[in-house]
């Protein structure tokens, strides 16, 4: 029997990932929506992906493994760890973008990109997110 265990492929986010969380919910009025404490982050450590990062609901399947947990934000270790720490914080701001909030039936959703959050990612941003220090020191984080 092949040896097969979610741990070889995923680790818990660290205390670098969860304080750029932080800093960006508590940095920006428009993801009041978002409780820190509703969001998993955990790493991939297997080969990179075409994306960094990315965000999903918790699978109701799994959600015994992430008690309390309602979203998942995955982030592709190893080209995770070869950006700076302006290009991380642009990366967590793009995937909380994508987190949305029905207060009528009182839980999460997902936002495809469309027209208009691309704008807004490309006037904070910038095309190959060159701004990324920019959002930075916006939100007075050094």
């Amino acid at each position: 029997m092949a040896k097969s265990s979610v741990s070889s492929y995923f680790l818990l986010g660290d205390d670098e990932a969860y304080d750029i969380l932080k800093k960006v919910l508590n940095g920006y009025e428009r993801f009041k929506h978002i409780d820190f404490s509703d969001v998993l982050i955990a790493y991939k450590i297997s080969n990179s992906s075409r994306f960094v990062a990315s965000v999903r609901k918790v699978p109701k399947a799994y959600a015994f493994l992430a008690p309390g947990k309602e979203l998942v934000l995955t982030i592709f270790r190893p080209d995770w760890e070869s950006v700076n720490y302006p290009l991380k914080v642009a990366i967590m701001y793009h995937e909380l973008l994508h987190v949305g909030y029905s207060e009528k039936k009182d839980e999460y959703f997902l936002i495809k990109h469309d027209v208009e959050d691309f704008k807004e990612l490309l006037e904070k941003l910038g095309f190959k997110y060159e701004k990324a220090l920019d959002l930075v020191k916006e939100m007075k984080i050094f």
